[in-house]
């Protein structure tokens, strides 16, 4: 089967294999032999009974598997292919999505310390926090700065004031823009590279 074998291993991407099933027909004798050594136990064989049962195990998954060995190397050979497929479309992402989450985190942190910054040079309190107004911590402005970008508003931290209702305004219309851009890039990028 060597011709057969060279052919996958030379191949560009997986076969299309009209019975998969038969690829796995393998781990069936394998497993009534790894169920049976469960039974094993129950009964009494001494230290060589044991070693008995041991070896004959082996031989029945050794000739299970010398059997069935162009399936199994089908097998392995044709996951290998599809895990390598796989691999190289995450690298593809990977890049685009890299940019996306950097860009995204700037403005996590970039709104958070204009919030920060505001609640404390303001006149007055520009934040409620659990119904009390008062300054945010910089920890706090981050938080809410990264659920206003995703949109998510569970209002344990809430504006009060014109300035901070505007700079969330304007947040959260910048993360909009951000999530259909970011996401139409990273669509865009696939195709470019998937044609290469």
């Amino acid at each position: 089967q060597r011709r057969r074998i060279q052919q996958i291993v030379t191949a560009v991407q997986p076969r299309n294999t009209g019975h998969p099933q038969r690829l796995f027909l393998w781990l069936v004798p394998v497993g009534i032999v790894g169920a049976a050594s469960f039974l094993v136990p129950t009964f009494d064989l001494g230290p060589a009974g044991y070693d008995i049962v041991f070896l004959g195990a082996m031989l029945l998954i050794g000739f299970a598997v010398g059997w069935m060995g162009t399936n199994i190397a089908v097998f392995l050979l044709d996951s290998s292919l599809l895990f390598e497929q796989l691999f190289r479309r995450l690298g593809r992402l990977v890049t685009a999505a890299f940019a996306f989450l950097s860009f995204y985190s700037l403005l996590v942190i970039a709104f958070g310390a204009v919030y920060r910054l505001l609640s404390h040079w303001a006149l007055s309190p520009q934040f409620a926090v659990g119904g009390v107004m008062r300054e945010l911590a910089f920890s706090e402005a981050l938080y809410f700065s990264l659920v206003t970008l995703a949109t998510l508003g569970y209002g344990d931290v809430v504006p009060v004031a014109a300035a901070a209702r505007i700079l969330v305004a304007i947040q959260t219309v910048t993360g909009l823009l951000l999530l259909l851009f970011g996401f139409a890039e990273i669509q865009r990028s696939l195709r470019e590279r998937g044609e290469h």
